[in-house]
């Protein structure tokens, strides 16, 4: 019973692992978008204005 306790608890932490890396991940790539989407409207303004 203390092994299928055991496996239980690392099954949840495996769990709770994979989430946080994936929702790092998206905040990650959506700040990346975000960043490069910036970028690209300073240069086309850049090219506009000049």
């Amino acid at each position: 019973m203390a092994i299928l306790h055991k496996t239980i608890v690392l099954l949840t932490d495996v769990q709770t692992l994979a989430t946080r890396i994936l929702t790092h991940n998206t905040i990650g790539v959506l700040t990346g978008l975000q960043l490069q989407y910036s970028l690209h409207t300073i240069f086309l303004t850049s090219i506009l204005v000049s």
